[in-house]
């Protein structure tokens, strides 16, 4: 669903949020979606518990991730009043 780069102890990590449930309408709790960080290309970590991984990761994923998930739940919105 969103996807970047994120520092994590001084080094840098490609990372993927997938969803566990695309075809849900509201963004409920990290429980929802699967954070997985790379390293070169290899997975460094991987978690649908978003507790289980240090704040500095969760905090600016999860920051974006709700905005995107508000900007979908919009736009259905918006579709369904026209």
């Amino acid at each position: 669903e969103t996807s970047g780069r994120i520092v994590h102890g001084g080094k840098e990590y490609e990372y993927a949020v997938y969803s566990r449930y695309p075809s849900q309408k509201y963004w409920s709790t990290d429980r929802s979606a699967w954070i997985v960080l790379y390293d070169d290309g290899r997975v460094f970590t991987a978690s649908d518990d978003w507790s289980t991984l240090p704040a500095e990761i969760v905090d600016p994923i999860r920051k974006e991730y709700r905005a995107l998930k508000n900007e979908e739940i919009r736009k259905k919105f918006e579709s369904m009043d026209s």
